[in-house]
């Protein structure tokens, strides 16, 4: 067992050991973001900090959802619904983050959120909880919706999903279980003491430093294609990504070895307003709509894959853009649109609740 190990310095030396793991996970995934310098790098950096209005105590390895729920015990007491997500990494290190508060009947856990805290703490499982003000421990329709699309979502980055309700004043959880629905067997006690709990921090995706204007505003494919050619980079086989906010304003512009989901996924969740993304590319790639399915589970929208000729003098003049030609059809019949520009509006109309 793991308790030898640790507890030997005390409780106090174990927090603040802890603590650190988190800080430095936090200045790892900072340190990674470079200010746009012409040709690559990001023009927003995000602002992590500590969340204060919740204290809680726990194991300092957690390895179980009974873990999870004595960690996260100071949500019983409160009268509005508070969404959280509990990052495990490989060593079974907790990583608390403040996601969402809401009413007395809902709260709004949003995945690209938590798949931002996912990039810094590079879990192998996330625990997502909330609380029932209400007193049921029963999952509604939305936690069941919410647990399947998480678990989908995350496990095609190979990150595992767990969905806890936390109940008010009775010491009951339940772990969600989207194929069984509900039945009292998953609902259960949870420990009411811990004798090796040790006090922790909790985290929240909550700032930006802006460090330089957008790269700018796409429109339309050609918008992006005169982007491309701005910031353009060698024959070499790479992959550009650009993400872009809900105003498909350019938030940077950075270079991948292939289309990767987890990677695509991390850039632009990490960045502050970081909801969309265009990539671009010299090589075909027949499997753009499934990485656009898969982005869009984590709630980010591929919106175009710019394929360019870097033989030619000019971009503009030889691009062939995937939305354009149809093969990313799918996104623009769905919500009633052709154009790029239109995306922001539908962006702002997409909301994941409970």
């Amino acid at each position: 067992m793991e308790k030898e190990k640790k507890y030997t310095n005390g409780f106090g030396e174990v927090a603040k050991e802890l603590e650190a793991k988190q800080d430095q996970a936090i200045y790892r995934s900072h340190n990674k973001l470079k200010q746009f310098d012409g040709k690559e790098g990001s023009t927003v950096l995000p602002i992590w900090s500590k969340y204060e209005h919740i204290k809680f105590d726990g194991s300092a390895k957690i390895h179980s959802a009974e873990d999870v729920a004595f960690l996260m015990k100071s949500l019983e007491n409160k009268n509005i619904e508070h969404a959280f997500a509990i990052h495990v990494n490989k060593d079974k290190d907790p990583f608390i983050q403040f996601v969402g508060m809401g009413g007395k009947g809902s709260v709004l856990f949003d995945t690209d959120i938590i798949m931002a805290g996912a990039e810094i703490f590079k879990p192998e499982k996330i625990y997502m909880v909330h609380n029932h003000p209400t007193g049921s421990l029963k999952p509604s329709e939305a936690d069941l919706q919410l647990t399947e699309a998480a678990k989908y979502a995350f496990g095609n980055i190979g990150i595992d999903v767990e969905h806890i309700i936390l109940n008010t004043y009775k010491n009951y959880f339940t772990v969600i279980d989207i194929d069984n629905r509900y039945n009292p067997s998953h609902s259960h006690l949870r420990p009411l003491e811990n004798n090796d709990a040790v006090p922790m921090k909790a985290f929240l995706f909550d700032g930006v430093q802006v460090l330089m204007e957008p790269l700018g505003e796409i429109k339309n494919s050609r918008n992006a294609a005169e982007i491309i050619q701005q910031y353009r980079f060698s024959a070499l086989p790479k992959i550009g990504v650009f993400p872009t906010n809900l105003q498909l304003e350019v938030l940077g512009n950075f270079l991948l070895d292939d289309v990767n989901v987890k990677d695509i996924a991390e850039i632009v969740s990490r960045l502050p307003s970081g909801k969309n993304v265009i990539l671009y590319g010299n090589q075909a790639n027949e499997n753009i709509s499934s990485i656009q399915e898969e982005l869009k589970s984590l709630r980010i929208e591929l919106l175009d894959y710019i394929q360019i000729d870097s033989n030619s003098p000019s971009i503009v003049e030889a691009y062939k853009s995937y939305a354009d030609e149809g093969i990313l059809r799918e996104l623009q019949e769905k919500y009633g649109t052709s154009t790029l520009s239109e995306t922001n509006e539908l962006n702002e109309s997409k909301t994941l609740k409970r």
